[in-house]
């Protein structure tokens, strides 16, 4: 598998009284070329856009993006009714992946919200993803289902993101602040 580095992400401190209240982030501009994705069937148009991939004897059709690392995006009627555990590696390890990919199921609720599950790329099922929730996005828009000139509310398991494809491209992205553990780093002279 090839590995590539999708460069420096800035993140901005959204402060109040001395409080991180949010976080946004510029995650970049999204890829569609089919080589760059990558995706075996070089030949079609650009963005992909609903490409058939066949599972166990099922149809499944994916959009798939580069928002930094591979994803596809497929739609749904209830992300809850999909057996992630059992489809997700299928998918994830399909040929038509040459550098396998992150599985994301997306549900439209509204014309500014949408439900997310994943299957990420060697990890299995997260409770969130920031370039998944990016393609996602990105996907909602080029199929008409989400608005591009406001955010979107992306919620996942484990919370809500806000993504804006902006008109320069770039993808922004703004979540919660929260503090989920603290300690103590010991360092000792003697460990150099």
């Amino acid at each position: 598998m090839v590995q590539k580095c999708s460069g420096i992400i800035l993140a901005y401190l959204h402060v109040t009284d001395g409080t991180v209240e949010s976080i946004s982030v510029d995650m970049g501009s999204p890829r569609f070329a089919r080589s760059e994705i990558p995706v075996s069937r070089l030949e079609g148009p650009e963005p992909a856009t609903d490409e058939p991939i066949e599972v166990d004897g099922v149809m499944y059709y994916g959009t798939p993006i580069r928002v930094g690392v591979p994803h596809c995006v497929f739609f749904v009627d209830d992300v809850w009714k999909i057996d992630l555990e059992k489809i997700g590696p299928k998918l994830e390890h399909h040929p038509y992946f040459p550098e396998r990919t992150n599985v994301d199921f997306v549900a439209v609720r509204s014309r500014d919200s949408v439900d997310m599950r994943i299957w990420e790329r060697g990890s299995g099922i997260t409770l969130g993803s920031g370039t998944g929730s990016a393609a996602s996005v990105i996907a909602s828009i080029i199929h008409g289902k989400v608005r591009r000139d406001c955010p979107v509310t992306v919620n996942l398991p484990g919370g809500q993101l806000l993504v804006e494809w902006k008109e320069d491209g770039h993808i922004w992205q703004t979540g919660p602040a929260v503090q989920v553990c603290e300690g103590v780093y010991f360092w000792d002279e003697k460990d150099e």
